[in-house]
């Protein structure tokens, strides 16, 4: 679906910015930082392992439409990302 075309039929403007490609990729980035905290507490992983996710969550910014395009044989853009 094209976002000029049809973004504005369906996300009003208030919104468009909350829902963008880059305000997914950053709360998937997000919900990775807050996984690896959580297995570090369970001891699934080491906390300095949990420490070092969390750092590069928070450093990535990648390109929503280049995951998009890595992610469209899975049909989904968390297997790019991660």
């Amino acid at each position: 679906m094209s976002g000029e075309l049809f973004g504005p039929i369906f996300v009003p403007g208030r919104f468009r910015e909350v829902v963008s490609g880059r305000a997914w990729v950053r709360a998937m980035l997000e919900a990775e930082a807050a996984l690896a905290r959580a297995e570090a507490r369970v001891g699934l992983i080491p906390e300095e392992a949990a420490g070092e996710i969390s750092r590069r969550c928070r450093q990535m910014d990648p390109d929503p439409e280049e995951l998009g395009r890595r992610g469209r044989a899975a049909g989904n853009p968390v297997p790019a990302l991660v």
